[in-house]
C-alpha cells in the first residue's frame, strides 16, 4: 500500500512537472519576444533585434535566452545590455529623467501655444469697423453690365478672327 501511495505521489509530481514545463517555456518565450522587440542590434544596421539576421543579433538573442534560463528579470537583462553597449541598444529611449522631459516638452509647448493663440484672438473682431477707412463703393449695376457686354463682344471678335486664321491655315 505504501508503495502504491509513493508511486501515485511520484506520478503526480511527474505529471505536474511535465505540465508546467510548457508553461515555463511559454513565459520564457514571451519574455524573449518582448526583449528582442525592446533592444536594437549594435552591428550598425539600427534594426530591432527581432528583425535583424546578422551574427551580432543572433549572439545577442542567445545571450538573452541564457540570461532568462539563468533567472534574470527583464529589467536586469536590459540593464546588462545597457551597461555593455550603452543607451544605443534601447529601441525606445527610457522615459525617466531628462528623456522624460524631452518626451513631455513638445506636448506642453503645443498646449501652451494653443492657449496663447486662443486668448490673444478670442475678443478681437476679424475686421473692426473702426479701422476701415475707405468708404463703401456704390455699384451702378447698369454701367457694369454694359461694360461686361462690351468686353464680351470685343473678345468674341478676337476669337472669331483667330478661328478664321486657323481654318485658313488648316486648309492651305
Amino acid at each position: 500500500m505504501n508503495r502504491s501511495i509513493s508511486t501515485i505521489t511520484l506520478t503526480g509530481i511527474l505529471v505536474v512537472t511535465i505540465l508546467t514545463i510548457p508553461i515555463t517555456c511559454l513565459v520564457a518565450a514571451a519574455s524573449i519576444e518582448q526583449l528582442i522587440e525592446d533592444l536594437r542590434c549594435v552591428c550598425g544596421c539600427n534594426m530591432v533585434l527581432e528583425d535583424c539576421n546578422c551574427s551580432t543579433a543572433k549572439s545577442m538573442m542567445n545571450q538573452i535566452r541564457q540570461d532568462i534560463i539563468d533567472g534574470k528579470s527583464r529589467d536586469q537583462i536590459i540593464a546588462e545590455f545597457q551597461g555593455i553597449y550603452g543607451d544605443i541598444v534601447l529601441a525606445t529611449p527610457m522615459k525617466s529623467g531628462l528623456e522624460l522631459v524631452l518626451w513631455i516638452l513638445p506636448i506642453v509647448i503645443s498646449i501652451m501655444g494653443t492657449i496663447i493663440i486662443y486668448e490673444s484672438t478670442r475678443d478681437k473682431e476679424v475686421f473692426p469697423i473702426s479701422e476701415i477707412k475707405a468708404p463703401i463703393a456704390e455699384i451702378d449695376v447698369k454701367t457694369d453690365h454694359e461694360q461686361i457686354d462690351a468686353e464680351m463682344e470685343k473678345y468674341e471678335e478676337l476669337f472669331n478672327d483667330e478661328y478664321e486664321k486657323f481654318k485658313d491655315k488648316k486648309n492651305n
